[in-house]
């Protein structure tokens, strides 16, 4: 008796959603949206959470439900997985255009492997892709972005404008070349004023790769823009357990714009829906799980097969140990990192290194306890990072201490010296884009780079752990806070 009253109750349960589908005439627009999901094709082995196509089960269920529904991404679609390593962008636009985006705003990861690379990229893209701020007229992408996109839904016009973070500190002057960045602020506002004014847009969002809070304070600056769909930050702006003020902004003219971000990894599926006639604007987010896994569409499974296939089996190819779970922006993770730069910084010059340095943001997984995969290594170092020693004088050296106290976003290794003369050059070993003066070490710009690895970091880490005399490696990791270290010291 229970399970035929199950049965009937999920049989009622779909009529009257079923019928709520079919009988919806309001006039209103349903955009769906994700940011940040960081070529998470599969879902999340940490939280089984996300996955393209557990998200195209979302997306299809609530197109046969409305009428009018725009799906958009804020940036960051790539890079944090082996299909990215691989695949350079195919798969992730394969799956983009299996779920049917409409458009796409650019992160700052996009950039990775620089410009031909997003171009090709872009190429097998099907989805319009906007930025008003980057003017890529000297770029590979010069045709393929434009600043503001215009859709038409019941008699309403929808503009999206895309705006797009400072490059400065942040992607590697090499890997965006060409490409100039404007004011985000200033290109908000001209043209959210030129939708509304001259396209005769009813409501204009902003599509943004900039971060949370800087789309608050867009918001209090802008003009005529009703909402902002955010990435960069991961921020998960729930409505259903945030305070109001948080995601309800008053602008210059003192009306409300409505900022959303959905967190990272595709772990959730952001909908605002916009009543066309009255203006009420509404948000949630849809968590992105295992509950539809039987709904799993057959054709975009089989499109990501060949590509999981290979990349499954790198996962299947173990590399070494480690006796704890090594968490991502964690110190044992880190420390292990920046002692195994010092090693191989000493190794490339066969001389001794005073300080070897590693970014957090350069770390991208945890890696697990137990048995550590190839394909683990490569999704933990994902970046073209290559181990380089550096020759720094003491006073700059001393400002990249005083940095690393002030952030927390770097570590340096166990043996390391952290007070220097101002007089006396030392050698620095750290990846090159930390020499290069990026992610807030603009002092390290225009020292001499006296050796640099022929492979990058994680095959640097694979082929020292591949050696005879390392196949029974264990990481035993130091917890050891060394930022509070360097700060004791300049004490």
């Amino acid at each position: 008796m229970k399970l035929r009253h199950f049965i009937a109750s999920i049989i009622i349960a779909s009529f009257f959603i079923f019928t709520s589908c079919q009988f919806n005439h309001e006039a209103k627009l349903v955009i769906l949206h994700t940011n940040d999901t960081h070529s998470h094709i599969d879902p999340d082995p940490e939280c089984d959470l996300g996955g393209a196509l557990r998200r195209k089960v979302l997306i299809d269920s609530v197109r046969a439900c409305e009428k009018n529904v725009l799906l958009v991404d804020a940036g960051d679609a790539v890079q944090g997985s082996l299909y990215y390593t691989f695949y350079k962008g195919l798969v992730e636009a394969l799956m983009m255009n299996g779920m049917g985006y409409d458009i796409v705003t650019i992160g700052n990861h996009e950039f990775d492997n620089a410009m031909q690379s997003l171009a090709n990229q872009y190429n097998a893209l099907n989805a319009t892709i906007v930025s008003a701020n980057y003017d890529m007229s000297n770029t590979p992408l010069d045709t393929m972005v434009t600043p503001i996109a215009i859709k038409e839904y019941d008699g309403k016009r929808i503009a999206v404008i895309g705006l797009n973070i400072s490059p400065e500190n942040l992607i590697s002057s090499r890997k965006c070349l060409g490409m100039k960045f404007n004011d985000i602020t200033t290109s908000a506002n001209h043209y959210a004023q030129l939708a509304k004014d001259s396209l005769n847009a009813d409501f204009v969002v902003a599509l943004t790769h900039i971060g949370y809070p800087a789309d608050s304070i867009l918001a209090l600056n802008s003009r005529n823009i009703d909402i902002i769909i955010g990435g960069h930050s991961h921020s998960t702006i729930n409505p259903s357990s945030t305070s109001t003020d948080v995601y309800r902004i008053k602008n210059l003219d003192n009306k409300e714009v409505l900022i959303a971000q959905t967190g990272s990894n595709g772990h959730n599926l952001g909908q605002i829906t916009i009543d066309l006639d009255s203006r009420k604007i509404t948000s949630r987010l849809i968590q992105v799980d295992n509950r539809l896994d039987n709904r799993l569409d057959p054709e975009l499974k089989a499109v990501l097969s060949p590509y999981k296939h290979v990349v499954d089996s790198f996962h299947a190819i173990k590399a070494t140990q480690s006796s704890v779970k090594l968490e991502r922006n964690k110190e044992p993770l880190i420390n292990f990192v920046s002692d195994f730069i010092h090693m191989r910084g000493e190794q490339l010059c066969n001389k001794h290194i005073d300080v070897a340095i590693m970014n957090r943001g350069g770390i991208r997984n945890s890696l697990p306890k137990g048995s550590i995969s190839k394909g683990d290594l490569m999704m933990t170092f994902p970046f073209d990072n290559f181990i380089s020693v550096i020759e720094v004088p003491g006073d700059k050296i001393s400002c990249v201490m005083e940095e690393i106290a002030r952030g927390n976003r770097h570590s340096i290794s166990s043996k390391s010296i952290t007070t220097f003369d101002p007089n006396k050059t030392y050698l620095l070993a750290t990846i090159d884009y930390l020499a290069e003066g990026n992610d807030g070490l603009s002092m390290l710009q225009g020292c001499k780079i006296i050796h640099k690895s022929n492979v990058d970091l994680k095959d640097d880490l694979i082929q020292f752990f591949s050696q005879e005399q390392n196949k029974d490696y264990v990481i035993i990791p130091d917890t050891t806070n060394r930022t509070l270290n360097i700060i004791n010291n300049q004490k």
